[in-house]
């Protein structure tokens, strides 16, 4: 389980760079990987908030991989 936390983080913190492009730097966004459709800055907002959820997830799962729901009640 220790390899699929670290690379649980490792993708968690290189969804980051994604983040940065949705929120900050829209063109690069834009040029680089949307260049065939027509993409507004709500576009890159909701991608940067997506994406951000995403990273989120992937650093909490991370970080307590051992966790398992009691299903003894």
């Amino acid at each position: 389980m220790r390899p699929l936390g670290w690379w649980l983080l490792f993708v968690g913190f290189l969804r980051l760079s994604s983040v940065w492009f949705g929120f900050v730097d829209i063109w690069a966004l834009r040029t680089n990987v949307f260049s065939k459709t027509s993409m507004t800055e709500i576009h890159g907002r909701n991608f940067g908030t997506w994406t951000l959820l995403t990273c989120t997830l992937c650093v909490l799962c991370a970080r307590d991989l051992q966790n398992r729901i009691n299903k003894h009640s």
